[in-house]
């Protein structure tokens, strides 16, 4: 099997994206990798709202191996929810400037769960700091959040996931809240908002991509559909954005998007 394949956000959701993956053909009955040769990108935001943050961690860095193991390839990016749960992780109870409440109490607000931070190894925490921000896939930008925030990082893909890196790596409060604060935006891009078409387009032009893949915003809250209505991608902003949040934490069943097709899998 070969094919580039993209999943939205999961949020702790882990045995409705191993349906989700099963439908797709991507994994088989007990869950492990059997699309041989095939790349499937994760746009971040593993944890928070659902059953087993940990769990999803576990299981997208086992998808990983064994999908290296059979000439494949997992990717993963980094959300909003990823970052706030290491800043409660690092920083606790410490005042987060900007955003006027405590790191913890920030993420607990996001839908954090305390006894999914007790379960947060060393490993969860590496495997997560890791994480680019951004990736490229032929002409598409690859992001987690509709928001040209990333662009306060750097002018290239580049540089903008070594700074954000490099701010995952540092004990800077300020650093830290800063960018969950950047990460706060959704729907920059969506049709009829003001600026939106520029914004993006100066997004796109400054990172050399026609067009831009991302999860953060649930497809539902712009649809008014039922989460369990949405069955495939959002594409807005004259084909340029394709949103592929399916609310698997408000009760969607979530899909699979193959890129290289331009289709539900």
């Amino acid at each position: 099997m070969a094919g580039i394949f993209v999943v939205g956000d999961v949020h702790g959701y882990l045995q409705p994206l191993v349906r989700c993956l099963q439908r797709a053909g991507l994994v088989d009955e007990a869950g492990g990798w059997q699309a041989g040769q095939a790349v499937l990108w994760f746009l971040g935001d593993y944890v928070d709202r659902g059953p087993d943050s940990m769990g999803v961690v576990d299981y997208v860095m086992a998808l990983q191996q064994q999908a290296a193991a059979r000439g494949g390839r997992v990717n993963a990016l980094l959300g909003n929810h990823d970052v706030a749960m290491l800043a409660a992780h690092r920083f606790g109870d410490r005042l987060a400037p900007g955003l006027q409440r405590s790191f913890i109490a920030e993420w607990l607000a996001l839908g954090g769960r305390e006894e999914e931070l007790a379960r947060l190894e060393r490993r969860h925490v590496a495997w997560l700091a890791q994480l680019p921000a951004l990736a490229a896939v032929n002409d598409t930008l690859l992001a987690h959040a509709d928001s040209p925030f990333y662009l306060e990082y750097g002018d290239t893909l580049e540089a903008i996931n070594a700074a954000v890196a490099g701010v995952l790596e540092s004990d800077d409060v300020e650093a830290w809240s800063g960018l969950l604060a950047g990460f706060n935006e959704h729907r920059a891009f969506v049709d009829g908002k003001k600026n939106g078409h520029v914004k993006l387009r100066a997004m796109l032009d400054r990172l050399g991509a026609q067009r831009l893949v991302h999860g953060h915003t649930p497809i539902f809250t712009l649809t008014g559909q039922a989460p369990s209505a949405v069955l495939g991608p959002l594409v807005y902003a004259e084909g340029r954005c394709v949103n592929l949040d399916g609310c698997f934490y408000a009760g969607g069943p979530g899909f699979v998007w193959r890129l290289d097709r331009q289709g539900a899998a």
